[in-house]
């Protein structure tokens, strides 16, 4: 079989890890294809310049913006659990920003995912976005004081539609 850099370039990746299917027909994981320089960020296993990420103007110190990030191929996902998405009467109940990496322009705000889609905040401290799991077209966000015992809601990017619909909710 090809040596892993032989097997990291036919996949086009330029850093991280990959599992993919050799010339012999053998599905290999190569745990590193190389790093980033510059200051650059392996993104979908494609080294990418860190560009300044664009800050919601309506986020204060008290949202926490940032306290959870995560990211998957183009997508980074930023947690704000203490954001008052509509009412601002001081509530937490939490709001995900999702970005869009493009080469040209950088990093770019293009969802925001609001606990309070269907007024469920009730003032409780819900803390939507508290944490995040970010797979593909697949995210998941913890609300961990929803309901007393917290829930988990999932969403899956519709790409037809450009959006991130809610399918599901685990108490």
């Amino acid at each position: 079989p090809e040596g892993d850099g032989a097997l990291c370039m036919a996949q086009g990746a330029e850093c991280g890890e990959i599992t993919a299917m050799d010339q012999c027909g053998q599905r290999r994981t190569v745990t590193s294809c190389g790093s980033c320089t510059g200051g650059d960020l392996c993104v979908g296993n494609t080294c990418r310049g860190l560009t300044p990420l664009p800050v919601p103007a309506e986020i204060s110190s008290d949202d926490l913006f940032g306290w959870f990030v995560t990211m998957d191929g183009p997508w980074l996902a930023v947690g704000a659990p203490r954001d008052e998405p509509r009412n601002g009467n001081n509530t937490s109940c939490g709001v995900v920003y999702l970005y869009r990496y493009d080469a040209a322009m950088g990093w770019q705000q293009s969802h925001r995912i609001i606990f309070d889609e269907d007024n469920l905040c009730n003032g409780n401290d819900e803390r939507f976005g508290q944490a995040i799991a970010l797979d593909e077209d697949v995210m998941v966000v913890a609300a961990p004081f929803d309901g007393g015992d917290g829930r988990l809601y999932v969403y899956r990017y519709d790409a037809m539609a450009d959006t991130w619909p809610r399918v599901a909710v685990y108490n």
